[in-house]
């Protein structure tokens, strides 16, 4: 299938691909308009991936850049139909990275991603525990 990936501009996220990224903010502390406003404030990127014309992902990044390394973090991410658009996304987040000059990539998400992280190269650094009060 084609795909037509769609990068940065808060305005060239689609209703579908906010909803995406409301979804996927119900599991953080932030909000999809705390979110957007990152990318309207340039700190952070908002991506989309439409297959045939039809949004089926939206997800947002951050470069952080610290002393002893720049690194991208992938900071939400929601769609539909996985299979048919997490290679085009992988890819995407990782030459974004490369171009940016950053050292490594890391995302923070439900179980279920670790499946899918490893079978692609990614590695278990860290468990994020909970502790509501």
């Amino acid at each position: 299938m084609a795909a037509d990936l769609i990068v940065w501009r808060t305005d060239s996220l689609s209703d579908r691909g906010k909803e995406f990224i409301a979804l996927a903010c119900e599991r953080t502390a932030q909000t999809v308009d705390d979110v957007l406003n990152e990318v309207t404030q340039n700190r952070m990127q908002a991506w989309e991936i439409k297959l045939v014309e039809l949004p089926v992902c939206a997800y947002l990044t951050r470069i952080h850049t610290a002393t002893k390394a720049t690194y991208l973090e992938v900071v939400v991410m929601g769609g539909s139909g996985i299979e048919d658009w997490e290679n085009l996304a992988h890819e995407a987040i990782i030459k974004f990275a490369k171009d940016n000059g950053c050292a490594w990539i890391e995302m923070t998400g439900r179980a279920g991603w670790k499946k899918k992280g490893i079978r692609r190269g990614w590695k278990q650094k860290a468990i994020v525990m909970r502790l509501e009060l």
